[in-house]
């Protein structure tokens, strides 16, 4: 069986946090995403292929990108081979962190693709924990209207819930939130 595992939350709610621990019980099976913002120095951009805006606009017109989003004055995208790639190299499980609004786009690509999608958003930390968060993150370079986004991810995953299956994740730690996410896996996914 051949499984994408679908993670979504506003900045600052734990998606790099909850791929590496995913990638910890499950395999290295990360799904990277590309990106044209400039490289920030942490973990969270171990989940990015840095491309240049011209690059991302050559790769869209050859017809390699499942789709292309604008947030925050970057773009940012996914290839077919970005997600085959990990789920024939881990077992048939793959992993990817996206925003709320591309759920459908990617559970879509799955059901015609043959992979199961398994759709987990973490619901969004209250706003002066995520400020923390990225203040710890971004330092000087923190953006508040991350912080001002996070309700209108809130509502891009509600939305999500009408039209495909999406499970949400609360902030009640990383162990435990990890320990619903690897339940949810184990109750969906047969190992290849």
């Amino acid at each position: 069986m051949q499984t994408l595992i679908i993670i979504t939350g506003t900045s600052g709610a734990g998606k790099t946090l909850q791929l590496e621990m995913l990638e910890q019980h499950y395999g290295q099976g990360r799904v990277l995403t590309i990106a044209t913002r400039p490289q920030r120095i942490d973990k969270a951009d171990d989940a990015y292929h840095f491309v240049s805006d011209k690059q991302l606009t050559e790769m869209e017109s050859r017809g390699e990108t499942i789709w292309v989003i604008g947030r925050y004055g970057s773009r940012y995208s996914i290839t077919e081979q970005a997600i085959w790639e990990p789920i024939q190299n881990n077992k048939g499980i793959a992993f990817v962190a996206i925003t709320p609004d591309y759920h459908v786009f990617l559970a879509d690509w799955c059901k015609r693709n043959g992979v199961t999608p398994i759709n987990a958003h973490l619901v969004a930390p209250h706003p002066d924990e995520q400020k923390r968060r990225l203040l710890q993150r971004d330092g000087e370079k923190f953006d508040p209207k991350r912080i001002q986004a996070s309700a209108e991810f809130e509502a891009d995953a509600r939305e999500a819930a009408t039209k495909t299956e999406l499970h949400f994740i609360e902030q009640v730690g990383p162990q435990k939130m990890s320990m619903q996410l690897r339940g949810l896996i184990d109750s969906k996914h047969v190992p290849s």
